[in-house]
């Protein structure tokens, strides 16, 4: 596994590659393939999502002691489970993500790549996230501004995902005043950066 750090705490963006063994991959393969479609909802930015594919244990713990590593926190920590599991694609609808926070109560998440036939990179304030499968990006979503470039998905094409969160259960953080209009000034400059990156683009 390598790590690769970067910003403070609040505003740190950690790269992990390698994040799971091939067993562990194919433990959360089953997990999915074991769900039927009626327990997939598809949402209005391109992709179906479930929260009920359930791993073990050991994968809470193998994650919450990564997060610590990484981030040294020392408060308690615990992993929000069952991980959100996603599948971007036309399928769906029109895959997009614009600049955004969460404004929920979690410190850290790892945005972690399963698998995909396409390349679609994670934004990260200003700055740009290839991911590669078994690859993800730590980072607290409600201090850091997250997004997807605008990208046109050919029939086929996909990006699978899981969401691990991780928050602190004996004192909540309360990020839910964060603004969630996208006009508001807080998102402008990440907006034209990104604005920048595909300016032709009318997704």
């Amino acid at each position: 596994m390598t790590i690769l750090l970067g910003g403070e705490m609040k505003k740190m963006k950690t790269k992990i590659t390698n994040l799971f063994t091939a067993e562990e991959i194919n433990i959360i393969r089953d997990a999915i393939s074991e769900l039927s479609e009626s327990q997939f909802e598809v949402h209005e930015t391109g992709r179906k999502q479930t929260n009920q594919a359930r791993l073990p244990g050991e994968f809470s713990d193998k994650l919450v002691s990564l997060v610590r590593d990484i981030t040294g926190v020392t408060t308690p920590l615990r992993m929000l489970e069952p991980p959100q599991y996603v599948e971007y694609g036309s399928a769906y609808g029109t895959p997009w993500l614009q600049p955004h926070v969460d404004g929920d109560f979690n410190d850290f998440i790892i945005d972690y790549q399963l698998e995909a036939n396409t390349e679609w990179p994670l934004g990260a304030d200003t700055e740009v996230y290839p991911l590669e499968d078994n690859e993800g990006l730590l980072f607290n979503p409600n201090m850091t501004i997250h997004w997807r470039p605008r990208k046109t998905f050919k029939p086929g094409e996909y990006v699978r995902m899981l969401f691990f969160r991780f928050h602190n259960p004996e004192n909540y953080s309360d990020y839910s005043h964060l603004p969630h209009n996208p006009n508001d000034p807080m998102f402008k400059d990440v907006h034209e950066f990104r604005d920048s990156l595909t300016p032709n683009e009318e997704i």
